[in-house]
């Protein structure tokens, strides 16, 4: 069972990534001047989208108009650079090969990627003179081996929508360029951070989803939807050495409610037991002298 604990994402250390503003998707820099109702302008300097909603228009600057009694400007959300760094997992960047450029400034041996849609990932990492010190590329399309040839032929393609990957060489000062290859590339979550061991997932783990869609139920007994985000929520049977449940008690009571990332299973990553969220519930039982088990609830993302 490993935790990922993020690093905070700033401009001061995502030196390239999508265009801020964004033209391609409609993105523009609000400057001072009259706007109307429904207008949308971004801010570079908080990477927020506002929307007007004065009427009929208002010549505040958003960032000002959102604290207003009433407001004059809406916060609609992240703008297309930072959706992928944003708390919310539905949102996403989008763009053509989206390259994104990261200096950390503390340190870094994991990545990982939610809700993503592209073809490859490239990753590469350099020391700070800007030497080529780790390199890896992965498929996020494959057409498996399956039953035969004929399912290779037909069976269609299948799709990676997440990745993690546990081996970065650690980094403080070094750039990590991660590249999302193909025409219409989005990137929902995108996680640097630290990885730390809070012991062996046993069997007994389980996950379920959450689902927000809301039914409505007809006088003749008809059921119609409202289609609603998911989200994953997984308890996690941990056994860890006794010795160490002090250090983990700390490492998650140091998370708060911050969001992270759980990785039940590093032998096969992409399971089910892969989550980003934050915890709902910890508890650690001294069971024997080496050997203590640790009942662990995580709630995913929408």
């Amino acid at each position: 069972m490993i935790l990922i604990k993020p690093i905070t994402v700033t401009s001061s250390i995502l030196t390239s990534s999508i265009a801020e503003p964004d033209s391609a998707v409609g993105e523009v820099e609000w400057v001072a001047g009259t706007y109307n109702l429904g207008d949308r302008v971004i801010k570079s300097s908080t990477h927020r989208v506002y929307e007007v909603v004065a009427d009929p228009s208002t010549t505040d600057d958003p960032a000002i108009g959102v604290t207003k009694t009433p407001a004059t400007w809406v916060d609609v959300g992240p703008t297309n650079k930072f959706k992928m760094f944003d708390e919310a997992n539905n949102t996403a960047s989008a763009g053509d090969n989206i390259t994104v450029d990261i200096v950390p400034v503390s340190l870094v041996n994991s990545l990982a990627f939610f809700n993503v849609n592209c073809s490859v990932i490239n990753i590469s990492v350099f020391d700070n003179i800007g030497t080529l010190i780790y390199s890896k590329s992965e498929e996020m399309r494959n057409r498996p081996l399956v039953n035969g040839w004929y399912n290779y032929f037909y069976s269609g393609f299948t799709s990676k929508n997440k990745l993690v990957v546990l081996d970065i060489p650690p980094t403080t000062i070094g750039k990590i360029t991660v590249e999302f290859v193909g025409v219409g590339a989005s990137v929902g979550t995108f996680v640097c951070g630290k990885q730390a061991e809070l012991g062996d997932t046993q069997y007994g783990t389980g996950a379920q989803l959450l689902d927000f869609s809301n039914p409505v139920e007809d006088s003749f007994g008809n059921i119609s939807y409202t289609q609603g985000f998911t989200a994953k929520l997984v308890d996690y049977d941990i056994m860890a050495d006794t010795s160490q449940l002090d250090s983990i008690f700390t490492e998650i009571e140091s998370l708060g409610k911050r969001n992270a990332v759980f990785v039940g299973n590093p032998a096969s990553i992409g399971d089910s037991t892969l989550t980003y969220g934050f915890v709902r519930d910890y508890n650690q039982v001294y069971t024997w002298p080496t050997k203590s088990k640790i009942a662990l609830t995580v709630r995913g993302l929408i």
